[in-house]
């Protein structure tokens, strides 16, 4: 029987781990239906290291990182901030990214 991810908080050690695996997740999922300049632009802007960097230092951001052996198998961004006025919640935890390695999709 196999076991199953170990999902921890992300740091900074992790960093390069969520840029690669954000990117070939979106690249692959996603590459097809824009021009690839519009594709890797997205990749730098929300994949890149010095974005993922910078979103881990906003209040209110945390990543998530699944990790397969020492391999990551995908990760979870999360923002805690206002809730959207028509809620009526003061706050609200929103997921902004979830993304899974196909490899692991399944586990």
């Amino acid at each position: 029987m196999r076991a199953g991810p170990e999902l921890r908080l992300a740091g900074p050690e992790d960093i390069e781990q969520l840029s690669a695996t954000g990117s070939a997740v979106f690249r692959k999922t996603y590459g097809q239906t824009a021009p690839p300049e519009h594709v890797e632009r997205h990749i730098l802007n929300n994949f890149g290291i010095d974005a993922i960097a910078a979103a881990m230092g906003l209040p209110g951001v945390e990543y998530h990182i699944a990790l397969v052996g020492h391999a990551c198998a995908g990760f979870l961004k999360l923002r805690d901030g206002a809730a959207p006025a028509n809620t009526g919640a003061g706050s609200a935890l929103e997921v902004h990214q979830l993304y899974v390695s196909p490899d692991h999709q399944g586990l």
